[in-house]
């Protein structure tokens, strides 16, 4: 459902990569900058514990939020879209 009432749907997406390719501090520090340019609003965070995972979360744009996490297992990457007009039902049966 849309802000104003109307039917909608939102989109989530969540890739994982377990090989990671660079340092974590390094690649979460990269996606920050990455995402400022394109004018979203970060937050770094990172877990508990004595190996924590390190994560920068980004508001606005196409996506309502978006969370990149990264240690030395692999990486992730979630988010969700804004909500777009029409019924959901009929959008994932079109393929959308």
């Amino acid at each position: 459902m849309r802000d104003n009432g109307a039917p909608g749907a939102a989109y989530f997406l969540t890739e994982m990569r377990e090989q990671r390719a660079g340092d974590p501090a390094d690649d979460v520090a990269t996606v920050e900058r990455l995402w400022k340019d394109k004018g979203l609003t970060t937050e770094r965070h990172e877990s508990g514990g004595t190996d924590p995972t390190l994560g920068v979360r980004g508001t606005g744009g196409p996506a309502t939020s978006t969370d990149f996490l990264a240690d030395e297992r692999g990486y992730s990457l979630d988010a969700v879209s804004v909500c777009t007009a029409g019924d959901a039902e009929d959008l994932q049966r079109n393929g959308e």
